[in-house]
């Protein structure tokens, strides 16, 4: 009896502590759809919101990536040796490329607009992704899907922007000889 009571109150817990509230819900819907609960809630209580400015700089291109930042409100531009390649919006995350690795931020993302963030700070995820080897598989995975989502999306639209500016008098390719 003392077990079964145990385990209820354990159960009743855990269940308490995955409610989420309607922006982290949309994060990680978005984002972390295969995180369980528990997970889930691991990976909230290392980060934290932030309401900011615009003006406010997320990354700095070529300095090492700090965060995974998750847009939750507002845009952001992303620029490249100074010039704006796009435009991020709420639900866009950034930096899921770089900071496991602590590689140079690819480019530089600032808030255009006042806006709410969600950072993981590189530091606590590692330390969390070290101390937990289920936590780590589970972040991993869901990171390098969206890593996976974002090389797709820029290389549709690196291929819709060749395709708009082919010369009309450019050979075809041969459709059996190319992919």
């Amino acid at each position: 009896v003392i077990l079964s009571l145990i385990g209820l109150a354990r159960h009743a817990i855990l269940r308490m502590r995955s409610n989420f509230r309607d922006e982290e819900t949309a994060m990680l819907t978005a984002h972390f759809p295969s995180l369980p609960p528990l997970a889930a809630r691991q990976m909230l209580r290392i980060g934290q919101w932030r309401d900011v400015p615009p003006g406010h700089v997320i990354t700095k291109q070529g300095a090492p990536a700090g965060a995974v930042v998750y847009l939750a409100q507002g845009t952001a531009k992303v620029t490249v040796h100074d010039h704006q390649v796009a435009t991020l919006k709420a639900g866009d995350l950034i930096g899921e490329i770089t900071v496991i690795h602590n590689a140079p931020a690819t480019a530089g993302v600032e808030m255009i607009e006042e806006g709410r963030i969600f950072i993981l700070p590189r530091s606590k995820l590692l330390k969390e992704m070290a101390n937990n080897h289920d936590f780590a598989l589970l972040v991993g995975q869901a990171l390098q899907i969206e890593a996976q989502r974002k090389i797709e999306k820029a290389n549709a639209a690196l291929h819709k922007a060749g395709t708009s500016r082919k010369d009309p008098a450019a050979p075809k390719a041969d459709p059996v000889t190319q992919d």
